[in-house]
């Protein structure tokens, strides 16, 4: 809201980026039908380490000069929400990361927009992380 208390708009702002890791449905089955905690805290872990691979890539716009370019920031304000069903209620254990658009840039000493491009290039290899470190806490559960 304004000043005066009307509301405003911010024409293609964005507030957030949603980030969703999701282990294969065996897993969730496992985890959730098989009431198995030890899945459910592997699975918190391994988005964890996923997200600390992710802020790597954060970076913020810097216009000097006439010039634009990015720099790498190496961080990002995020908040996980688990959950463990479906749209249609079935189990799906998952974790939103919802990455706030913001970064500090140390350079500036100062809050900036998050300019996302090499987070969502490495989007992939991100999710490869998450499997990654799932597949090495899961080993020798039986």
């Amino acid at each position: 809201m304004g000043p005066d208390g009307a509301e405003q708009e911010h024409a293609n702002r964005r507030v957030f980026y949603d980030f969703t890791f999701s282990p294969p449905k065996s897993v969730s089955v496992a985890a959730l039908v098989g009431h198995d905690q030890r899945i459910v805290e592997a699975h918190e872990q391994a988005v964890k380490v996923a997200v600390e691979q992710l802020q790597s890539f954060a970076s913020t716009r810097v216009r000097k000069n006439g010039q634009c370019a990015d720099r790498t920031t190496g961080n990002i304000v995020v908040a996980v929400f688990r959950h463990d069903t479906s749209r249609a209620l079935d189990p799906h254990l998952h974790s939103h990361c919802i990455v706030f658009n913001a970064t500090r840039d140390a350079v500036e000493g100062q809050w900036k927009a998050l300019q996302n491009h090499d987070m969502l290039v490495a989007q992939k290899f991100i999710e490869n992380v998450y499997y990654h470190e799932l597949a090495r806490s899961l080993r020798g559960f039986g």
